[in-house]
């Protein structure tokens, strides 16, 4: 059974920064910690970041690098997230920029190290790969509670999954997925630890009430705990939706309106199923929210072997952003290398790095840089 805890987290009604005054005094004084570090490893020798061209990606636009940290690198720094001079990081995600985090060959001794290190572990993921391994330590005793695994499946059928992400009319993608989804789920029935869902991304190929319903019915089948379909965000590298599978606002409402009530007569306590419609709730999403504290509490690894502010800039195109090389420079000493009295230059620097490359916020940094700025505009700080 899953508490309600993580249907809020999953739907980014959990509050980032409890106290706004505590927080700036943090990054002031150089004592904050990050809510979380993202670590999206890249797979070794890979000759294109990933093998899905789905056009409402977000990181669709990213340029290649064969770059990476070392296997030993990656790990040790890892492990250092936990020894912080002022606290280590509580909760380590595995997630990739336009890859996925299990198709590096390496993963199951990343999460095995957090997990080591008593830290929440999330991983998003599209689950096309699930180790042995990796379930093990996903469903052992000490895993952490409030770790999840969240899969990635946006159809209920073969054909629209190939559709939706681009793959060969015949691939045979999907099932896989819902048997990997059970073998991970049948391991953690002796353990309530870990919470398992599934997310479900609503666009124009699969908007239908029959493949709503039909994932519903496999995934509930698989016995995942909590399945969220929501709507994807405008890209970069595109102004509007016309260009890709994403639904205008127009549509969205329709579908909401047309999908809303099934998902309702289907959720159940035991396993909640939620339509969430971001732009409604949080009214529009503007392309990034200023000013931007996403490095101070979500910053990600990227699969080049930089730390960038956030996931949504972890990527080689975003290198002018970076806050430097994880391969000659340890996580503390880039996350700390601020001047707290040169705050106003660095936002000013940022926003008009931020606009020059392109870079949009994503839901949960809207949530958290629109907290801050009405903190600032009510207080005059």
């Amino acid at each position: 059974m899953t508490d309600e805890s993580l249907s809020d987290r999953s739907n980014y009604k959990i509050r980032y920064i409890a106290d706004v005054e505590q927080f700036l005094a943090a990054i002031l004084n150089k004592t904050v910690v990050p809510h979380q570090v993202e670590v999206q490893p890249g797979r070794l020798g890979a000759k294109s970041i990933c093998w899905m061209t789905c056009s409402y990606c977000y990181g669709g636009s990213a340029s290649h690098s064969s770059a990476r940290l070392s296997r030993e690198r990656l790990k040790a720094v890892v492990a250092e997230l936990a020894r912080g001079p002022h606290g280590g990081v509580q909760k380590v995600i595995f997630a990739g920029y336009a890859t996925d985090p299990l198709n590096y060959q390496h993963i199951d001794e990343l999460v095995e190290t957090a997990c080591a290190n008593q830290q929440i572990i999330g991983v998003h993921t599209k689950a096309l790969k699930v180790s042995d391994q990796l379930i093990e330590t996903l469903t052992s005793s000490a895993i952490q509670r409030k770790s999840y695994f969240t899969v990635s499946i946006d159809a209920g059928s073969s054909d629209i999954y190939n559709a939706v992400h681009d793959l060969a009319p015949g691939a045979n993608v999907y099932p896989r997925i819902l048997e990997n989804l059970r073998r991970l789920i049948s391991s953690a029935r002796d353990h309530a630890k870990l919470d398992i869902s599934a997310s479900y991304l609503i666009t124009r190929l699969n908007d239908s009430p029959a493949e709503v319903e039909k994932s519903i019915d496999d995934l509930l089948a698989t016995g995942v705990g909590l399945i969220r379909f929501s709507f994807a965000q405008v890209p970069r590298g595109f102004e509007s939706a016309d260009s890709t599978i994403i639904l205008s606002p127009t549509d969205t409402k329709r579908a909401v309106d047309r999908l809303g009530p099934l998902v309702e007569a289907r959720s159940s306590v035991e396993v909640p199923i939620t339509l969430w419609d971001p732009d409604r709730e949080n009214a529009s999403l503007e392309a990034r929210s200023l000013p931007c504290v996403a490095r101070f509490l979500f910053p990600a690894m990227g699969f080049d072997g930089h730390l960038y502010h956030c996931s949504q800039s972890s990527s080689p195109q975003f290198h002018d952003m970076a806050l430097g090389g994880l391969a000659e420079r340890g996580f503390w000493d880039l996350f700390y290398d601020y001047d707290p009295e040169a705050l106003e230059d660095y936002w000013g620097w940022f926003e008009e790095t931020a606009r020059r490359l392109d870079c949009r916020c994503d839901r949960k940094e809207h949530i958290v840089n629109s907290q801050i700025r009405d903190h600032v505009s009510s207080h005059g700080v």
